[in-house]
């Protein structure tokens, strides 16, 4: 059984546990918490001493591709607050733990300190992916340009389960749309806060209308602060997935399986929308 997600929750005071608040997903999904999933978290890094990962992130399991002079620490702030929703692990009676706590994350810092992707720090991170045993790959970005095309669809090799951010609200619609969630091999994923008048992208596999989401944060003055759109949507889908690969021990799927199986649990887009939940949505045309 779920629990209610409360806005207003303050994880300095209490425990925000991920796992029981996500939506529609079976119980017994939600009692595996992940176990034996490897996910390589593709983002800006992450802190290292965060207190709801304490004594978790070092050299086996974080690697830094951009050369930056603070190595895998997250400057930009955005790969912690994913890393929490995905597999935090507070063992406390406060703090934030994940969906899937009991996962295996490996950090793979892309992004620079200033939060941007490069061609060669792309490219080093999927050599780096085929040549390592990961089962979910976590893209909480977007990217527009359309010089990354090639090379996103260069990523078809990996045998990983690739989530993918696909933006929010209006980017949703028409022909407005980013890489990587553009390669159709890859889930995608976005959020909305209103209805929309327009049909969505048929590319779009999942929405989920978020609320601002609390997760972790790399100041030590302020160990947590609010999300929102497509980014924590995804690590949400993310650590979903690896509830459902831990508890069917299918370590290597093909996407056509995950959606299967999510579709059979999703919530169909309708008006009748329940907006701040944590809910897995399937897009349709609206209805009239």
């Amino acid at each position: 059984m779920s629990e209610t997600y409360d806005p207003n929750a303050d994880p300095t005071k209490m425990l925000i546990d991920y796992n029981k608040l996500v939506q529609n997903i079976p119980s017994e999904w939600r009692e595996t918490h992940g176990k034996n999933i490897n996910i390589g978290i593709i983002d800006s890094g992450m802190t290292r001493n965060h207190p709801d990962f304490l004594n978790y992130v070092t050299s086996v399991n974080s690697f830094d591709f951009t050369q930056s002079p603070n190595s895998i620490n997250d400057i930009a702030n955005h790969g912690t607050g994913m890393a929490g929703i995905i597999g935090a692990r507070s063992t406390n009676l406060m703090g934030i733990r994940g969906v899937a706590s009991e996962c295996n994350i490996f950090f793979l810092k892309a992004a620079d300190d200033s939060g941007d992707f490069s061609t060669q720090s792309l490219k080093d991170v999927i050599a780096w992916l085929t040549k390592n045993n990961i089962h979910i790959v976590n893209c909480s970005f977007s990217i527009s340009y359309p010089k990354y095309q090639k090379l996103f669809t260069d990523w078809n090799t990996l045998r990983s389960i690739v989530v993918a951010a696909a933006g929010e609200n209006e980017t949703l619609t028409g022909s407005n749309y980013f890489y990587p969630a553009m390669n159709n091999n890859f889930i995608s994923v976005g959020t909305i806060d209103h209805l929309l008048s327009s049909p969505f992208n048929p590319q779009l596999n999942y929405i989920m209308p978020l609320p601002s989401i609390i997760s972790c944060s790399n100041n030590p003055n302020n160990w947590y602060n609010p999300l929102s759109g497509s980014s924590p949507a995804t690590a949400f889908m993310t650590g979903i997935i690896a509830l459902y690969l831990s508890f069917t021990n299918s370590m290597l799927v093909s996407k056509k399986t995950i959606t299967t199986v999510l579709d059979a649990i999703a919530i169909p887009y309708d008006q009748n929308i329940e907006f701040g939940h944590l809910s897995i949505i399937k897009p349709k045309e609206l209805l009239s």
